[in-house]
C-alpha cells in the first residue's frame, strides 16, 4: 500500500501485523515520538523501517512524504518463517528499526514497490520469489534469528514491571479473553498501584491492558474469520459478544471492518 501527500505529523495506532515500510521520494529527517522516548532520523531514498506488531507512534516527516507498506499475510508470514527457520512468527522478537538502509533489501523491496503501484505482471513465481527473498534477509538481519538457530533475546523493556510479573498479566489477559478482567486482578498480579501499573504497561507494550485485550481479541476474530467463521461467530468466540463492538475494533486497529479484512485475506 503506496502513502503520499499524508500529513507530515501522524498519529498512528497500534498495528496488529509487522509493517515493513519503504520510504521513497529522496532523503528526509523523521522523527519518532514513543511514550518512553523520542528519536530523530536522517533516511536516504529507499531507506526502511520495521514496524513490529503491537507498536503505536507519533511520525514528523520534513521531507518528501511518500512511502509503502509492506504487509505480509499472516498465514504466508507464518508459512515462510516455518520453512526457513522452523519457527512460527510468535517465537522469533522483531527487531524495532527505524530508517535502515541495506542493499539487499532495499533492492528487493523497491522491486516489490514497483510491481503494486504499477501494477506489474511479472509472473506468480518471481513475485513469490521477491516476497520470499525480502522476508527471509530481513528476518535473518533484524531479528534474532541467526542462521537456523535461535539467538539469545536481549530482555523486553518492562516499563519498570519485573519481567515475570509483566509475562503473568500479559499471560492472564491471554487466557481470560472471554472474560472480563478488572483491575484488582491486574494490580495483583502486578503487585503494584492502578498508576503504576497502566504507566508501565503501556511502557512495556505500547498499549493500555485494555486496548492490548482489545486487541488480543481482535487477532482471535482474525483467526475464526480466516478459518471460515461468520463475523457473528467470530464475534462471539473472540469476546466482543456483538458483531457491531467487534466492526468497531477492526476499524481501530486494522482500518478496515472484518468483511473487508476477510476479503482482503482472501
Amino acid at each position: 500500500m503506496t502513502f503520499e501527500g499524508t500529513p507530515a505529523d501522524l498519529e498512528q495506532p497500534p498495528l496488529l501485523e509487522d509493517i515493513f515500510c519503504v520510504h521513497r521520494g529522496g532523503s528526509k529527517r523523521v522523527t519518532r515520538r514513543r511514550v518512553i522516548k523520542t528519536t530523530v532520523h536522517e533516511m536516504p531514498d529507499l531507506a526502511l523501517t520495521i514496524m513490529p506488531r503491537l507498536q503505536d507512534n507519533r511520525w514528523l516527516t520534513e521531507g518528501p512524504n511518500f512511502y509503502t507498506h509492506i504487509v505480509v499475510a499472516p498465514s504466508r508470514l507464518d508459512a515462510l518463517l516455518q520453512s526457513e527457520f522452523s519457527l512460527s512468527r510468535d517465537q522469533i522478537a522483531l527487531r524495532d528499526d527505524v530508517g535502515f538502509s541495506d542493499p539487499l533489501l532495499c533492492a528487493t523491496g523497491s522491486a516489490l514497490c514497483g510491481i503494486a503501484q504499477h501494477g506489474i505482471e511479472p509472473g506468480r513465481l518471481f513475485a513469490e520469489g521477491l516476497l520470499t527473498c525480502f522476508v527471509i534477509a530481513l528476518f535473518r538481519s533484524r531479528s534474532n534469528v541467526g542462521g537456523n538457530r535461535l539467538e539469545p533475546i536481549a530482555e523486553r523493556e518492562t516499563g519498570g514491571l519485573p519481567a515475570w510479573r509483566l509475562k503473568r498479566i500479559l499471560d492472564y489477559l491471554e487466557e481470560n479473553i472471554l472474560a472480563e478482567p478488572g483491575h484488582e486482578e491486574l494490580t495483583a498480579l502486578a503487585g503494584c498501584s492502578r498508576s503504576h501499573l497502566f504507566r508501565a504497561f503501556r511502557e512495556a507494550t505500547g498499549l493500555p491492558p485494555g486496548r492490548y485485550l482489545e486487541a488480543l481479541r481482535v487477532k482471535h476474530a482474525k483467526a475464526f474469520i480466516e478459518g471460515g467463521a461468520s463475523i457473528d461467530e467470530a464475534a462471539t468466540h473472540s469476546g466482543f459478544v456483538k458483531a457491531e463492538r467487534l466492526s468497531r475494533a477492526f476499524i481501530r486497529h486494522l482500518g478496515m471492518t472484518p468483511r473487508e479484512y476477510r476479503r482482503w485475506y482472501r
